[in-house]
């Protein structure tokens, strides 16, 4: 089953790298038939998908960013691409060992904010609504996974959804409590 995608917002840009083979070795490893191209690929599943090879982003089909234009950031390595993350000075200082690291073992993590955009995307381009009460925001979390192509390459996929917030309140509120440190509970039940 495919998924569709808003043209303006799928960028596919052509493989920039020697390795034409490339696009087989994504649809194997996601266990689809090749295609002629890795947008043909990417529309066959529904998460967006990038190619890393030798530490630099060499294709992206992205229908569905959180903030930021994945076109612009072709040839860019991993510290490149987290700088604007908040609070990222370890990812920044691993960046080139996390991106070593990506081409010899999968990878899962979760990546979440809020955002008032109820959409997938979130792309700049998006109208961002104003903040204006607790029922207009939205749980924005990404599934994102890495996993080796080869000893030199590696595929990054990433699953969206986005949830009112109000859905999942409670739940984000009792995990917070259940993960915090001692004190900070305590903190909390005396006020």
């Amino acid at each position: 089953m495919g998924y569709y995608a808003n043209p303006v917002l799928a960028y596919q840009l052509q493989l920039l790298i020697e390795n034409s083979d490339l696009n087989q070795k994504v649809s194997q490893t996601l266990g689809l038939e090749a295609t002629e191209s890795l947008f043909e690929t990417a529309m066959q599943i529904e998460e967006d998908l990038a190619v890393m090879h030798n530490g630099k982003l060499e294709a992206i089909c992205f229908c569905f960013p959180s903030g930021w234009t994945p076109g612009r950031e072709l040839k860019a390595d991993l510290s490149k691409l987290h700088q604007p993350v908040a609070d990222n000075d370890l990812l920044l200082k691993s960046s080139e060992k996390l991106s070593q690291h990506m081409n010899k073992q999968t990878i899962r993590r979760w990546v979440w904010n809020v955002t008032t955009v109820p959409g997938l995307s979130n792309h700049p381009s998006e109208e961002r609504p104003l903040l204006n009460d607790f029922e207009n925001l939205y749980f924005r979390l990404e599934t994102q996974i890495s996993t080796p192509l080869d000893e030199s390459s590696s595929l990054f996929l990433v699953k969206v959804d986005v949830i009112p917030l109000r859905d999942v309140w409670d739940e984000i509120i009792d995990s917070a409590h259940a993960s915090a440190e001692p004190g900070l509970l305590f903190w909390d039940t005396a006020r």
